[in-house]
């Protein structure tokens, strides 16, 4: 391709990517004459014609871009950009019932509709030389929306378009989202075991002081019984068979045993006696 043909085509881009005119097609959608018949673009025009081995590129709506009909290319192979006609402009004209309006070039989201444009297969363009050359990253100088991969031509820069910045905006966000309902549910899980070993440790030490008294209680219970026990203990020998004999004592003793404290203990005994001796009374008389 010489520089004239080269300057033509960025000319011709610079135009068809501007400006978007309402244009005149000889197709309805679909073709009235029968399946076999399809709204074909060419250098010409836009009509329906009957499909056949030659025909390379077909419209199927006046709102999607004209679609390349056979294999897709590689990379370095001969590519076939897409027709670029002339229409007429619907401005002034009155359409007939075999005829439709559209905005040309077809303003699709998805690429633009210009020389690059072509039958090279995704994430390659169709160069200056009619060869399938690689899509540019981010930050490359470009002509078209299909010279980048990814992206978008703005300010004859490759930029990521907008909808996938909101996509990678919103994919960040959820990661986002992600870490912290993590960190949550670990803050959560490690306040109720806190919570389940604090309660843990509290009641294992009331259960603690609760015992000592129980202790206490029972040592002193061990020592009242083994006091009572104690053969040596007041009231333990008062009850005894043999505790009289302690007090009948020979005369001569009698003056040496009965100090104050003996006569003392002498008094229970006898009161002692005096209760167990109390003869129970009858039962009732029944008939």
């Amino acid at each position: 391709m010489n520089s004239f043909n080269f300057i033509s085509l960025l000319l011709t881009t610079f135009v068809y990517k501007s400006t978007a005119t309402v244009v005149v097609i000889e197709c309805i959608f679909p073709c009235p004459k029968g399946n076999d018949h399809v709204c074909e673009v060419t250098d010409k025009d836009v009509k329906c014609k009957r499909r056949d081995r030659e025909t390379k590129w077909i419209l199927k709506n006046t709102i999607s871009l004209p679609e390349y009909q056979g294999p897709r290319v590689e990379f370095g192979q001969t590519c076939v950009s897409a027709p670029q006609p002339v229409l007429k402009n619907a401005a002034h004209l009155a359409k007939n019932k075999t005829e439709s309006t559209m905005e040309w070039p077809p303003q699709a989201s998805q690429s633009d509709y210009d020389l690059y444009y072509s039958n090279c297969v995704e994430s390659l363009y169709c160069d200056e030389r009619n060869q399938c050359a690689q899509q540019f990253e981010y930050g490359a100088l470009c002509q078209s929306d299909n010279q980048c991969f990814q992206g978008v031509c703005e300010q004859d820069t490759c930029q990521m378009d907008r909808a996938r910045k909101h996509e990678q905006g919103r994919q960040k966000l959820n990661t986002l989202h992600i870490i912290l309902t993590v960190v949550g549910v670990i803050l959560f899980l490690s306040l109720v075991v806190g919570v389940c070993m604090f309660k843990r440790r509290k009641r294992k030490s009331n259960s603690t002081k609760n015992e000592t008294p129980i202790i206490k209680s029972r040592s002193n219970s061990t020592s009242q019984s083994s006091t009572l026990t104690n053969p040596n203990h007041t009231v333990t020998n008062i009850l005894q068979p043999d505790y009289e004999s302690t007090f009948v004592t020979s005369p001569s003793h009698a003056s040496h045993q009965h100090t104050p404290s003996m006569q003392q203990q002498e008094l229970q005994f006898q009161l002692q006696r005096q209760l167990l001796n109390v003869p129970k009374p009858p039962p009732p008389y029944s008939p």
